[in-house]
């Protein structure tokens, strides 16, 4: 293919794949040096998880029960109310 002819085919993959010129160029390359286009399947740890399912299902029933506090006056009324519950716990 002539180097002026290949500007149609790039974004006519682009188009169709969604993927970006740069790893449309390497997919084309890995193509030519192999003959196949092989899926190289990554695992990522992403983040460690903070909070478990129940304390998100307590969230969002504190945050319904309340009419969809912003997030700052949730986070507010949600630290007093575990101050109090502290409190409360260790005094009796």
């Amino acid at each position: 293919m002539p180097l002026g002819g290949r500007g149609p085919y790039h974004c006519f993959l682009i188009k169709i794949t969604g993927y970006s010129r740069q790893q449309i160029t390497r997919l084309i390359k890995q193509y030519r040096d192999t003959g196949k286009i092989e899926r190289q399947q990554r695992t990522y740890q992403g983040f460690e998880r903070l909070y478990t399912n129940e304390d998100i299902c307590l969230l969002a029933s504190l945050d319904e029960r309340h009419n969809t506090l912003s997030g700052p006056a949730l986070k507010s009324f949600a630290n007093v109310l575990t101050s109090s519950l502290i409190k409360h716990n260790t005094n009796g």
